[in-house]
């Protein structure tokens, strides 16, 4: 679901020294990477694959604090969601809510950079999209609704 078809592309990714960071509860911060092999490692392999993803035309305004949101686009696939917004208001992706009324948020939630959710960009007329992968495979037949900011459901059709 990113912007840039990565689909039947070789990959290559190249590890370093295999560890962990241990978690601090007291200070609540990771501490420093500790190594338990040392070495370097490198995968190779094509990436070929079927996009399963879906957009659905959602085209609904909300109103927040004031301020117009409008929802374009929610795209779902088993390990992610994207949504397209206009407005100028900073959002983000914060609970997956399914039909059996499973929710999932926080720690349910995996991005690259570890944190819950990401934004990417806003541009000058207020148009961005948020973006969410999921930890666990999803169904996206079985989502009732995508929240945002804790304050806007959106419904899925």
């Amino acid at each position: 679901m990113e912007q840039e078809d990565i689909n039947n592309s070789d990959i290559r990714l190249i590890f370093k020294d295999f560890g962990y960071s241990p978690y601090n509860k007291s200070k609540g911060e990771y501490e420093d990477f500790v190594s338990l092999i040392k070495g370097n490692w490198t995968l190779n392999f094509k990436l070929n694959c079927k996009d399963t993803s879906k957009t659905y035309i959602i085209n609904k305004s909300y109103k927040v604090n004031n301020k117009k949101v409008h929802v374009k686009t929610v795209t779902l696939s088993p390990l992610s969601v994207k949504i397209k917004m206009n407005g100028k208001y900073n959002h983000f992706i914060s609970k997956v809510t399914m039909k059996d009324s499973t929710v999932y948020s926080g720690d349910d939630f995996f991005i690259s950079n570890t944190s819950s959710y990401s934004t990417i960009g806003m541009d000058l007329f207020g148009r961005s999209e948020s973006y969410a992968s999921f930890s666990k495979i999803l169904n996206p037949k079985d989502i009732k609704s995508i929240t945002i900011n804790d304050e806007i459901e959106v419904m899925m059709p």
